[in-house]
């Protein structure tokens, strides 16, 4: 037997606890380290095998501790491994219990009970303790298993132990640094929130400002659109030629401006969540009619040409007007905008009865949408590129705008283009529609299939 300082047994369900070689660090790499230090399934089968004499290795070299011990507790035999751990100075623990090897109380009531369990119930049983030896603490996985006389009895207990104090300290290393990053995730989640109410308030704030703003720029806006309309009117005198002129440029000018400085508010309004609407029951052929013969004069300035389909019939929708003309304007403005002087325009209603959809769509013979930039294309102040927005005026508020009155009366919408250069580009809005309250079913797919007006 080796002369060394008696050990300490206790039997425990805890953590091992004093030194160890286990670094705290990256989780990946104490999960490697504790891939390294866990047994394979088996081991102790091997043992088993060894000791039982199924295997030509000599289980007094294995490292695992090896004991037999009879129904009191007392062992019969051990390894080598397994002697320098019970053996207390020279004493030999053969023939003895734990209690007389001098261990500690609580282990050795936990063993007898253990041993007992085994013989009265012949069932393998799977411990775990902690060991103290020359001021170290170690983690032994034990197992213990009956072994029966050739007339079937219990005639001993085998116990085979293995060290596994590294796997328990990789273990506890791990559950630090999971807990540690778990924390780190909560202080970041916890930044996240204060910096998402930080910009929740500072986009609060920009939208504060450009609705003051606008205000403040309307007010002078309308003085001037009424001066410059009183001048133009002849209320201040007659104006020559090259007068007349400057008045209708600076009138135009103001107009373009007072409409930049609506739909500013509008979108301000909406990202606020304060804008109202004022919905009623409207036919849709008489709501684009008034905007088509609009923008066919406007149209002939250019040369371009402004196609309309619409059923002859009634079609209703429940909409605010106000806010359905600015749909529709915006729209074609968007489509006269970027399609070349001789271009096309065409604006579409259709019906769709199964959906209880009415669909409004804008086409043009444009330079199209790339598809990239379709995705964005409702986002504020977002126009195809920088070259077009030197070209084409304009500041990409229309469509966004577009967008959330659209979303704001239960509709949708989408665009479609092909992104090649002369493609053009179609945008779809899809409203609910309310049947005209003359009739049925049969009598509304009657009305559809009269000839459309152009």
């Amino acid at each position: 037997m080796l002369d060394q300082e008696p050990p300490t047994i206790v039997c425990s369900a805890a953590r091992a606890q004093g030194p160890g070689t286990v670094q705290t660090g990256d989780p990946s790499d104490l999960i490697a380290q504790l891939e390294n230090t866990t047994y394979p399934i088996g081991t102790a089968d091997s043992s088993y095998q060894l000791v039982c004499g199924n295997s030509s290795t000599d289980a007094k070299s294995l490292p695992d501790l090896i004991v037999r011990c009879d129904p009191q507790g007392r062992f019969l035999s051990a390894n080598e491994s397994a002697l320098r751990v019970l053996g207390r100075g020279t004493a030999d623990p053969i023939g003895k219990t734990p209690s007389e090897i001098g261990f500690d109380p609580d282990f050795c009531r936990s063993w007898q009970a253990s041993v007992q369990r085994v013989f009265a119930r012949r069932e393998t049983l799977s411990l775990e303790f902690s060991i103290v030896i020359a001021g170290r603490s170690r983690v032994l996985d034990m197992r213990l298993s009956p072994e029966y006389s050739k007339s079937g009895a219990v005639n001993s207990v085998l116990g085979i132990a293995r060290d596994s104090t590294e796997r328990r300290q990789a273990e506890l290393a791990l559950r630090r640094e999971l807990d540690k990053l778990e924390q780190q995730v909560h202080e970041h989640a916890h930044d996240l929130r204060r910096v998402s109410a930080q910009l929740v308030a500072a986009v609060q704030v920009k939208h504060e400002f450009l609705s003051t703003m606008s205000h403040e720029l309307r007010t002078p806006l309308n003085a001037i659109l009424l001066l410059s309309q009183m001048m133009l009117e002849g209320v201040r005198g007659s104006l020559n030629e090259h007068q007349l002129r400057a008045m209708q440029v600076i009138a135009e000018s103001g107009d373009h401006l007072l409409a930049m400085v609506n739909d500013i508010l509008d979108i301000a309004a909406v990202r606020a969540g304060t804008l109202t609407l004022d919905c009623a029951v409207h036919d849709v052929g008489t709501l684009c009619a008034s905007q088509i013969d609009h923008f066919r004069a406007m149209a002939r300035h250019r040369h371009q040409v402004i196609d309309y389909f619409c059923p002859q019939v009634p079609l209703y929708l429940w909409v605010d007007r106000r806010r359905f003309d600015q749909i529709v304007r915006h729209l074609l403005e968007n489509a006269m905008k970027f399609t070349p002087d001789g271009g096309r325009l065409t604006l579409a209603v259709a019906p769709n009865l199964t959906r209880r959809m009415l669909q409004i769509s804008v086409q043009d013979t444009g330079i199209g949408i790339a598809q990239d930039v379709i995705e964005q294309i409702f986002e504020p102040f977002v126009q195809a590129d920088t070259g077009l927005s030197r070209q084409y005026e304009g500041m990409g508020s229309g469509l966004t705008l577009v967008h959330h009155l659209v979303e704001l009366q239960g509709g949708i919408i989408s665009v479609e283009s092909s992104g090649l250069p002369g493609s053009g580009s179609r945008f779809i809005v899809e409203l609910p529609w309310h049947a005209p309250p003359m009739g049925s079913a049969q009598a509304v797919d009657a009305t559809l299939r009269k000839p459309y007006r152009r």
